[in-house]
């Protein structure tokens, strides 16, 4: 989720043959397309995502689930069907540029793992251009970017959590947070990972805040993976193409976007997504509570993925974020 660092590989992304990649496109155009070239996408640290391109030089992506002998953490389980289902529901919205949906296959014929396949998205990840753009320019991507959060934000459910059906939901969005918080601590538990902080602690932390949480009583779509690596944009045209990897949604509290896509000092995001660059007491101590939920996850997901990814940095934020409680 943080672009500090480079992404090393995954032991959760599967790697696929040249004859998976080309089966899987005959399938999916019916025989009409096939494959000029492919090369495997960098980004990310889930999913295995292929660049391709076809015969007639259109350019699709197919990104394909873990293989069903990795170990997952509860969040992480079915996240492909999570995404399939965020990015039709998003495609109705002309606010929100996401890639079409070509077509999701779940049989593992082809491919040993479900797998989809979408329109390749113009333009370059932000975290890549950001430091060439002028402030002016940011300014006008970070407005744009609030209309697509207002946008997918406006889709509402009668309840708080998973997408799909098979996923857990829950009525009150604290009882939905406390289980999410609570996955994490049955996941490293899982694993034999000693968290930094006593677990009991965690969670008492977050059962002392449950009238703050339960400020919110609609539950809306939240993206929860909106940092810089996962916007595209048109350098030239200074416009966001796209919006990609919505496998992490669910139905909760907007403010998750702000603290999972690192926007909080992000003054025009907020003013044009909120109507201010500031927070009350109580939105104050729900993004501290989503600040813990997101530090406490990157540091159990390194074991999962058996690599360092973020190095020390999600670990001295999650330290940073508990001091910070202790004092309170």
């Amino acid at each position: 989720m943080a672009n500090k660092y480079m992404e090393p590989k995954s032991i959760t992304k599967l790697k696929l043959t040249a004859n998976q990649i080309h089966s899987a496109v005959k399938k999916a155009f019916h025989n009409q397309q096939t494959v000029h070239t492919f090369s495997e996408l960098t980004g990310g640290c889930f999913n295995a995502s292929y660049s391709v391109t076809l015969n007639d030089d259109t350019k699709i992506v197919l990104k394909v689930a873990p293989p069903s002998d990795v170990t997952v953490m509860h969040y992480e389980q079915n996240l492909i069907d999570t995404e399939v289902a965020v990015l039709e529901m998003l495609a109705k919205l002309d606010s929100v540029p996401v890639p079409k949906l070509i077509t999701y296959d779940t049989f593992e014929t082809i491919i040993p793992s479900s797998y989809f396949i979408m329109e390749h998205v113009s333009g370059a990840p932000l975290d890549t251009i950001r430091e060439s753009l002028s402030e002016e320019k940011l300014k006008k991507i970070s407005i744009q970017l609030a209309a697509i959060s207002t946008g997918i934000n406006s889709i509402e459910s009668d309840f708080f959590g998973s997408i799909t059906p098979n996923g857990r939901r829950n009525i009150s969005w604290y009882d939905e947070f406390y289980a999410m918080i609570n996955d994490l601590v049955l996941d490293a538990k899982m694993i034999g990972f000693s968290l930094p902080y006593d677990p009991d602690d965690i969670l008492k932390i977050v059962s002392d805040h449950s009238q703050i949480l339960n400020e919110i009583s609609t539950p809306r779509l939240v993206h929860k993976d909106l940092w810089d690596g996962n916007i595209f944009v048109n350098k030239t045209e200074e416009r966001i193409t796209g919006i990609i990897d919505c496998e992490r949604a669910l139905y909760g509290d907007p403010l998750l976007d702000v603290v999972c896509g690192f926007l909080q000092h992000n003054r025009n995001f907020l003013l044009n997504r909120f109507g201010k660059d500031s927070f009350n007491d109580k939105e104050q101590g729900r993004i501290r509570l989503y600040r813990l939920y997101l530090f406490l996850l990157m540091t159990i997901e390194q074991p999962y993925r058996k690599t360092d990814y973020g190095g020390s940095w999600p670990r001295e934020q999650l330290k940073a974020v508990m001091k910070e409680f202790n004092q309170s």
